[in-house]
């Protein structure tokens, strides 16, 4: 038990570092620029990952396995509320999945792992937010990457500050290589 404890830490301090990385190459990055191939394979697989995950979860919650069952009635949700649970997560999961209503399911599959995150910490299960904490880091790392115009403010604030100060003569970048 120990050793997956590490492991699933391991993952999230990578995750964590990856998103860094990522939100400081969108600073940096002009606004409108598409990402590069190894950046869509990255994104698509991460993608693929979370989404494999809430549709597996879903479908287990749906077949009623006792594991599961145990797990979510400790959660205080069974009978039609673990079908409710299910429903969601596997809608979640569907509506990421398909490229043109991934924003949506962006959205719909955060507020779900939230949700998970916040059920967990409710019923003083803290490890047991870490795979959430994975997934939903997976949903965010990988739509940025395969998606990067999902994080405009940032490249727009950079282009604009940048266009400032070039229009008062001063270049950020340019004092900052002296």
């Amino acid at each position: 038990m120990i050793y997956f404890r590490i492991v699933v830490a391991t993952i999230d301090v990578s995750l964590g570092a990856a998103m860094l990385w990522v939100l400081f190459l969108a600073a940096k990055q002009a606004p409108g620029s598409l990402p590069g191939e190894w950046r869509r394979r990255a994104g698509n697989i991460l993608i693929g990952i979370a989404g494999f995950v809430l549709l597996g979860s879903g479908s287990l919650k749906f077949a009623h396995v006792p594991e599961v069952v145990t797990e979510m009635t400790s959660l205080g949700l069974a009978g039609r509320k673990l079908d409710l649970v299910a429903s969601l997560e596997v809608i979640s999961g569907l509506l990421f999945v398909v490229p043109p209503l991934r924003s949506v399911g962006l959205l719909v599959a955060s507020a779900y792992l939230g949700a998970a995150i916040c059920a967990h910490v409710q019923s003083d299960q803290y490890f047991a937010v870490l795979p959430t904490m994975v997934v939903l880091g997976c949903c965010w790392l990988g739509t940025a990457l395969r998606h990067p115009q999902i994080l405009w403010s940032l490249s727009e604030r950079s282009a604009t500050r940048n266009d400032h100060y070039s229009g008062m003569g001063f270049n950020p970048v340019r004092q900052a290589a002296r």
